[in-house]
């Protein structure tokens, strides 16, 4: 008779008892929480949905958006109940893309409401968790609230070249200044949703990123008079007195944290510079259509054949010495909203 293993010997009561693992239920609750942060809103329900698109239509949309065929094989749709702030549920279908280098193990998450705009997006993974000093959330505030098929209208990338090497040629003609004007009011975008991210969770942001902002600021005074052909002398005149009070709000704030006052911060760029600057001068009448600015400046690219690019240092803010991280950022975006519009066509969105 061979002898046991001295275990097999040993009560049941025991043995080590085997970890089953999480459950189905503290699972979906994990996943929901994760497409919850990623998105900055909270996830009721999330069910998938079959996806249907084929694959020669992937592989088209990742060229046309600059990006490797096998960045797009691994995608997922969700049909997802997001519970807006006010408490209402928002039905959405989330578009999940696992990232590749330079952020590979993370997920880009893009949530498109029933009209087809992009809700919501955002980005899970080790490389974004509080990283960065809060500017990937600020990089993703500039797309969001395009039309998913807005990047669609170009039928070739060669069209959208054409367009972007035209301006490059002539930085002084009417695009290049309007591409260049889009940038840094992406920009603005950018750093005000840094900064509130850095101060909603009890940090400072640097005071030398508030100067070199209110510095940066200051090439939306060069601006002024490159568009006095569109906005007209008077308005030129009054977006530039906006620019100058946008600019001693940020040397205010650079100040505030300086002396360690992150609240103070939070009001001066959450509120007084939305107050006084942008909103002011966005609200200014367009001498050409009577109505807002902001809606005149975006429509005069349209008028001239030149759409969106998604395109770093051109129409799209990146953060600095993060170029080609915000470059593969900005395609995958682009090929979401082109894979939003597919979708929306089919009546699957």
């Amino acid at each position: 008779m061979r002898w046991l293993p001295a275990l097999s010997l040993l009560p049941l009561a025991l043995l080590p008892a085997c970890s089953s693992g999480p459950s189905a239920e503290e699972l979906a609750e994990q996943e929901k929480a994760e497409m919850a942060a990623a998105l900055g809103v909270a996830v009721a329900r999330i069910d998938e949905v079959d996806l249907g698109l084929k694959t020669r239509v992937r592989d088209n949309i990742a060229g046309h958006a600059a990006l490797q065929k096998r960045h797009l094989w691994s995608l997922q749709l969700d049909e997802v109940e997001l519970r807006a702030p006010a408490g209402q549920l928002v039905r959405a279908r989330v578009l999940r893309i696992p990232l590749h280098e330079p952020f590979a193990g993370g997920t880009a998450f893009y949530a498109f409401d029933r009209e087809g705009r992009l809700y919501a997006l955002g980005l899970s993974g080790e490389a974004f968790e509080r990283g960065a000093h809060g500017q990937w959330p600020g990089f993703l505030a500039q797309f969001k609230g395009r039309r998913a098929a807005s990047t669609a209208e170009l039928p070739t990338p060669v069209a959208a070249f054409r367009i972007t090497e035209a301006a490059e040629a002539d930085p002084t003609g009417e695009v290049a200044t309007l591409y260049a004007h889009h940038r840094l009011m992406a920009e603005n975008v950018a750093r005000t949703t840094q900064v509130l991210t850095l101060t909603g969770r009890g940090e400072i942001p640097s005071s030398d990123l508030l100067r070199d902002w209110a510095a940066r600021y200051a090439g939306l005074r060069g601006m002024a008079s490159q568009l006095e052909p569109i906005l007209g002398r008077a308005t030129a005149a009054g977006y530039d007195r906006h620019v100058v009070a946008g600019q001693e709000i940020l040397a205010q704030a650079a100040f505030a944290a300086s002396a360690g006052q992150a609240g103070e911060v939070r009001r001066l760029v959450g509120g007084e510079l939305q107050r006084s600057s942008c909103q002011a001068c966005h609200q200014m009448d367009s001498p050409r259509t009577g109505g807002p600015l902001q809606p005149t400046l975006a429509a005069s690219l349209t008028e001239r054949g030149a759409p969106p690019l998604y395109r770093v240092g051109h129409d799209v803010w990146a953060p600095d010495g993060r170029e080609q991280e915000a470059q593969y950022l900005a395609s995958l975006t682009k090929a979401a909203l082109l894979l939003g519009g597919v979708l929306q066509e089919e009546g699957r969105l």
